[in-house]
């Protein structure tokens, strides 16, 4: 009996302390769910902030987008717009220092022909940094044969480094790359124009090697080179070298940062090397393309001045302005020359002559959306000839032979050097005459 009352006893007080601690668990179950509740609460108070947030980010990045694509409307219309004058400006230069007979007037205009030249690279600079800033630069690689990039080059340049008394040879290998022919084209071109720009004396050499899969393209100076010390940051903007800068006359600085921004977009590895008062070569290493074959280009021909004298060139401009210009220009070279603000016009005003043009000169964009192409298509079928053709264009998008390959088109971009101009009709009247004998 006393045993099995200790026994009541101990489950008495098993039973009060379960009790209590059903008590303490339940309270702090209680506690448990308020917290829970105001967890919950708050987490709901979070989403609603975050929708908010989402939403007000949506409408920021639309007005972001919107922002970006009227900052591309702004760059296009700007690039085309500026072009515009500068491309008469350059061109009434030419015409001026070609009536010239003065000494004294024509070192005049001599300074501002190399005013107007210092204004292109400026402007080029500008806007081509701008749009890699802004992202708009679209890049589209394809095979491509890098000897008509460098053909190209070469009939650019060669007179550029002709005029300032150094030899410029371009050897140019049938091989196919993976790149952006356009973009490509624009970095060699910038590093040619930096080797003739600091050359003084000898001569600059572009040519390709083939390293394991990759090809290297590599200009190559005897020009004032570049110390150790700056060959890191040679790439950078607004760099300007000791001893080789003279202030507005040589630029920004921007030639070789665009070089290196654009290198990136396309994959391309871009290095120099170089070697104080002995000269720099500069490389860009990318993919060689399994593309075997292609068209090859004629060699550029050696200039002939008497060609152009007597050629019959059409000029299609609905500009007036640069139409006059371009007209007077040719005129003062010794063409004869039909001018017209379209197609139709320039069709008419050949209707009245018995000799077919040497040479069609177009804008690429005319009124009533016709283009130079359609202006070149229609003088061809009317005439019955493959007739040379120059396009003149403020879009940089465009790259000759784009439209059609296996026609003679060639596309410049504004402003136009008149004496580059002259360099490339002349050349092109060669070639012309050479394939037609």
């Amino acid at each position: 009996a006393s045993e099995f009352n200790r026994m009541a006893e101990q489950l008495s007080q098993s039973y009060t302390d379960l009790e209590s601690k059903v008590a303490f668990r339940t309270t702090a179950l209680a506690h448990t769910s308020s917290a829970l509740e105001e967890k919950a609460r708050q987490v709901e108070s979070l989403n609603e902030q975050l929708r908010a947030n989402l939403a007000e980010l949506e409408s920021r990045n639309d007005d972001a987008q919107r922002a970006s694509a009227a900052k591309t409307r702004f760059l296009a219309i700007a690039s085309h717009d500026l072009r515009q004058p500068m491309h008469t400006i350059s061109l009434l230069v030419g015409i001026v220092r070609e009536r010239n007979r003065v000494e004294e007037m024509g070192d005049l205009l001599r300074k501002i022909q190399v005013c107007v030249e210092m204004m292109e690279r400026l402007f080029d600079g500008l806007l081509d940094i701008t749009r890699l800033d802004a992202g708009v630069v679209n890049v589209m690689p394809v095979d491509c044969d890098i000897s008509e990039i460098l053909y190209r080059i070469e009939l650019q340049y060669s007179s550029l480094a002709s005029n300032k008394g150094i030899a410029l040879r371009v050897r140019k290998p049938h091989v196919f790359v993976r790149s952006d022919p356009i973009l490509l084209e624009r970095i060699i071109g910038n590093l040619v124009s930096n080797a003739v720009r600091y050359t003084d004396k000898g001569g600059i050499l572009v040519g390709c090697r083939r390293v394991g899969s990759s090809l290297q393209v590599m200009v190559i100076d005897s020009g004032r080179g570049i110390s150790a010390e700056f060959l890191e940051t040679v790439f950078d903007e607004f760099v300007q070298l000791p001893g080789q800068s003279e202030g507005f006359r040589e630029g920004l600085g921007l030639g070789l940062s665009i070089v290196r921004r654009s290198a990136d977009l396309l994959g391309h590895k871009v290095s120099v090397r170089s070697r104080v008062a002995v000269g720099s070569t500069f490389l860009i290493e990318m993919p060689r393309s399994d593309t075997q074959g292609g068209r090859v280009l004629i060699p550029p021909a050696n200039v002939d001045h008497d060609r152009i004298f007597g050629a019959f060139a059409v000029v299609i401009d609905d500009d007036a302005e640069n139409r006059f210009s371009m007209k007077e220009l040719l005129i003062q070279w010794g063409c004869h020359v039909v001018d017209a603000d379209s197609p139709k016009r320039a069709i008419e005003a050949l209707t009245g002559h018995l000799r077919v043009p040497d040479l069609i000169v177009s804008d690429l964009a005319l009124r009533a959306r016709e283009s130079g192409f359609d202006a070149v298509k229609q003088i061809r079928e009317l005439t019955g000839d493959p007739i040379p053709a120059i396009i003149v264009t403020g879009d940089l998008t465009q790259k000759p032979g784009e439209h059609d390959p296996a026609s003679s088109i060639w596309i410049i971009h504004k402003p136009v050097n008149p004496i580059r101009f002259r360099h490339l009709v002349e050349r092109i009247l060669v070639v012309t005459a050479e394939a037609t004998q």
